[in-house]
């Protein structure tokens, strides 16, 4: 592995995991490349709208920062120059508590764009499921979608559509924003449309839908009481989910019915606990806890030694001569170094992302959370899956898994419970 493809690794191998996750789930339940698509991107909004919604605050806050700051700074530099200038507007910033640095935190969102488009195209173009598949006015969603012809030239509607509604979202969003905020947003979407433009229609279409979703966040954004309407909307969506699928939804798959049924149900919860909320007299809460850095660190360096270097390392340790290949030889150290980094990025970098972007409270929240979940994959690797069969030199098993209903019914009991006891110990 060269430094660049561990950087790779690192940034955008968990990312690729995770849409990989998603998307094969989506398709084992609809069973068509295209819906599936729809579905990856519903959900991977849904995963990254906390991170975005506070790096839209931490853009705001950098917006009205500046604003505050705006003539103190216009009025040095029409009084100094050179030098002189420069000592002042430092001496101006220090007195204000703003460091210029800090102008970087409004360009977050932006920052957090690009390793989940990198993520997205590496996965979606190279998805060999989706050549020669149809889905409504597309052709093709492994190819281009030229959709019609005008003297010969072929015109790709899906990234023109994608522009048009990033450029209307970036609009509604961008209102009362600074110039350079704007130019950063429009010159964007003008280099997706470029450098979309000819790439798989199922990629495009990934991120037309996602255009899609910004845009229906920013009206919410725009309207009184959005966290109302959203519930609404959610209850909505969860009935018609409930209703469709008991009633409707022909499948021979007991499990798919049970998802979709779930899924119904948790977009009932918020509205139907925003109601309860009204009727039933809740306890006083308890002053929150403080985040605690080091507990979330060492829980994440827990779950990366773990994942990353003990189990891939105790593995091949049983038979290192088979992952050595004579006509291409490589360290077997080399597959740690791989599943390192990829747990490293996992739990160390994006999972750091997402902590560093929570509130005190979120942060409370993922420190237990990472330590739960330290001690749950713990026990599953040392008292379950113990005997899985024989696997091969491309990490491979020779057959598929195989579990029992009540091998499942008792590793989600135990799995549950010990969860369970963890979490309420956990809270003081």
């Amino acid at each position: 592995m060269s430094f660049l493809s561990i950087i790779e690794t690192i940034l955008i191998g968990p990312l690729k995991l995770v849409f990989e996750i998603i998307y094969n789930l989506a398709y084992r339940m609809v069973g068509h490349p295209g819906l599936a698509i729809i579905f990856l991107s519903f959900v991977m909004n849904i995963l990254v709208l906390p991170l975005y919604k506070q790096a839209d605050l931490m853009q705001e806050k950098t917006k009205d920062t500046e604003a505050r700051l705006a003539p103190g700074v216009a009025h040095i530099k029409k009084a100094f120059s050179g030098d002189e200038r420069m000592m002042i507007l430092q001496t101006y910033y220090r007195q204000m508590h703003y460091k210029p640095a800090s102008a970087l935190s409004g360009s977050v969102s932006l920052l957090l764009e690009i390793p989940f488009f990198m993520a997205a195209y590496q996965f979606l173009s190279n998805l060999t499921i989706l050549d020669g598949v149809a889905f409504g006015p597309i052709a093709d969603l492994g190819a281009p979608d030229a959709m019609f012809t005008i003297g010969g030239f072929t015109v790709n509607v899906l990234p023109v559509l994608m522009t048009v509604i990033n450029i209307i979202s970036s609009a509604l969003y961008l209102k009362g924003f600074p110039l350079k905020s704007k130019i950063q947003l429009y010159a964007m979407a003008m280099f997706f449309l470029v450098f979309l433009y000819t790439s798989p229609s199922a990629l495009v279409f990934y991120w037309t839908l996602n255009n899609l979703f910004s845009l229906i966040k920013n009206i919410f954004y725009k309207i009184p009481n959005p966290k109302r309407v959203l519930q609404v909307l959610c209850a909505v969506a969860g009935l018609g989910i409930i209703v469709y699928t008991v009633g409707f939804f022909e499948t021979q798959s007991l499990k798919v019915k049970l998802v979709l049924l779930a899924v119904g149900v948790l977009l009932l919860v918020p509205l139907v606990w925003e109601v309860l909320k009204k009727w039933v007299k809740l306890p006083q809460a308890k002053e929150a806890p403080k985040p605690d850095k080091k507990t979330f660190l060492l829980g994440s360096l827990f779950l990366t030694v773990l994942i990353g270097v003990h189990i891939p390392a105790t593995f091949i340790a049983a038979s290192p001569q088979e992952y050595v290949n004579v006509y291409n030889f490589h360290h077997p150290l080399w597959y740690v170094a791989a599943s390192a980094a990829m747990a490293a990025g996992l739990f160390l970098v994006w999972l750091r992302v997402f902590y560093w972007l929570a509130n005190p409270r979120g942060k409370v929240l993922f420190e237990r959370l990472v330590w739960i979940l330290s001690i749950l994959l713990l026990v599953n690797y040392m008292f379950f899956g113990t005997d899985m069969g024989v696997i091969s030199s491309t990490l491979q098993y020779d057959t598929a898994f195989v579990f029992s209903r009540t091998e499942q019914l008792v590793n989600l009991a135990v799995m549950t419970v010990l969860a369970a006891v963890l979490y309420f110990t956990a809270v003081k």
